[in-house]
């Protein structure tokens, strides 16, 4: 019985192959059942049971007196088999991607500040002094948006980067992507027309992934940055009502969009009406000398919905983050209220005694400072020791790098290669779905050493060695 169950299959699985590479193309006529029966040396009972697995699989249908036939829908098939394939190799990368968080020096496929970035001693003093003052608070139950106390430190946080606002346009997160999925949901609607860069973050796609929305890919380049004249096009045609912005640190291309362009994308997107969601997790990583201001800083009729979070800058297994949802406010405090939705309130209690400290100023500076010497050490380790035409980002701070190989260089190989020697680093897959992409995500959001360094130029030399002359 097994043994008929695996033959079926297996004839099953051989036909299925002919026909996903057009062997037998669309409308054909498969062999005849005796014909199977005698290549396939198998029973009639068995190439019927292969026959039907494809018929209920839409690959095949039956017509009478003549036989199987490839269905004449086949090319949707064909496409929806290749977007499974695409998602299922996406939600892999992201498994190892995860499991390599725990940062090392051969870990460059994680974007979580690592411990020696962050003063450990300073961090455990403020929880202690949060726990002594706010001891009675900590056990209590704190519903959206927040605790006030937070809130309020939040709001002169973000009066310095040219927000001014009141601790009640303020909503605490947890910062992760099911709180980025809720906030779409509620912003861009749950059949609206969202625009989003073409190479994005991946926490993106998983959030409009399970989302009924019409997606707008805008063209960006680690040289070029974010192509705003392609963005506002699609604003002013109608053909988006909401868009979705990185824009400052991008991740993972790196770019900053300057000032003119964010004033003009405000500008424009309230002439039509169209949402703003500014994602900008990265700003207090870029240094003064690059100044720029957020797009909430132009907006006069709460159209941009601002997002915060200390997880990138601070400490990442806090959690926290923010956002201020304008006029979308009251509809992410009630989703958050009927879904019993509360940020934990030690995080938030810490979270607000850190931001009043002056220990927060001085780990941003110092972190800036660190991260702007290493951004000039990583491109001078790619340049020694990649091949020529590689192309890498030049952010203006930060710790992510986009890289693109050249094109004669099998990514594939070059990647096995890379992960052969437990060095890690991001797959350009996991940010562009639409691309065969020839690019990888490089972090380093730890202290440059030795041992990374060394790991960066075997990296280079993997990619040298594996040119396709």
């Amino acid at each position: 019985m097994s043994k008929k169950l695996f033959n079926y299959v297996k004839i099953a699985k051989k036909l299925e192959s002919l026909i996903m590479t057009g062997i037998i193309a669309s409308g054909e006529s498969l062999p005849s059942i005796r014909s199977l029966i005698n290549s396939e040396n198998a029973s009639k009972t068995t190439i019927i049971k292969s026959l039907t697995e494809l018929q209920n699989s839409g690959l095949i249908e039956s017509k009478e007196r003549s036989g199987f036939f490839v269905s004449n829908n086949i090319e949707i098939i064909r496409k929806e088999k290749l977007s499974i394939s695409k998602l299922q190799e996406f939600d892999g990368l992201i498994a190892n991607l995860i499991n390599d968080a725990p940062n090392g020096d051969l870990t460059f496929s994680s974007a979580v500040l690592d411990i020696s970035l962050i003063s450990v001693n300073h961090l455990s003093a403020i929880a202690t002094r949060a726990v002594k003052k706010y001891s009675s608070e900590f056990i209590k139950l704190m519903p959206p948006p927040g605790n006030i106390r937070t809130r309020i430190q939040i709001a002169q946080h973000l009066s310095l980067i040219g927000i001014i606002c009141s601790p009640n346009d303020i909503v605490i997160t947890s910062g992760d992507n099911n709180s980025l999925q809720n906030l779409i949901r509620i912003v861009a609607g749950e059949y609206g027309n969202i625009g989003i860069d073409k190479t994005c973050y991946f926490g993106y796609q998983q959030a409009i992934k399970n989302l009924n929305l019409n997606v707008h890919w805008i063209p960006s380049s680690a040289t070029a940055g974010f192509d705003t004249k392609y963005a506002l096009n699609l604003v002013k045609s109608g053909k988006i009502d909401t868009l979705l912005l990185n824009p400052t640190l991008s991740n993972p291309l790196g770019y900053t969009i300057p000032n003119d362009d964010r004033e003009e994308i405000v500008k424009v997107c309230t002439n039509h009406a169209c949402n703003i969601i500014e994602d900008d997790v990265f700003f207090d990583l870029l240094p003064p000398k690059h100044e720029v201001l957020p797009l909430k800083y132009w907006d006069k009729s709460g159209i941009v919905t601002y997002l915060g979070s200390l997880s990138k800058v601070v400490v990442p297994g806090w959690r926290i983050g923010w956002s201020l949802p304008g006029r979308h406010l009251p509809d992410i405090v009630a989703h958050m209220m009927s879904n019993n939705i509360s940020i934990s309130s030690p995080s938030q209690l810490i979270s607000s005694e850190l931001l009043g400290s002056i220990h927060y100023v001085d780990h941003i500076r110092a972190l800036r400072s660190v991260l702007a010497h290493q951004i000039e050490d990583v491109r001078s380790l790619i340049l020694d020791f990649f091949p020529t035409g590689t192309e890498i980002s030049a952010p203006k701070g930060g710790y992510i790098f986009w890289i693109t190989l050249p094109d004669n260089i099998n990514f594939d190989v070059f990647y096995q290669l890379v992960e052969n020697k437990k060095i890690k680093i991001s797959n350009g897959k996991l940010f562009d779905l639409n691309d065969n992409t020839r690019s990888f995500r490089l972090c380093v959001p730890r202290v440059l050493n030795i041992n990374s360094k060394a790991a960066i130029r075997e990296i280079g030399l993997i990619a040298s060695n594996n040119i396709n002359n």
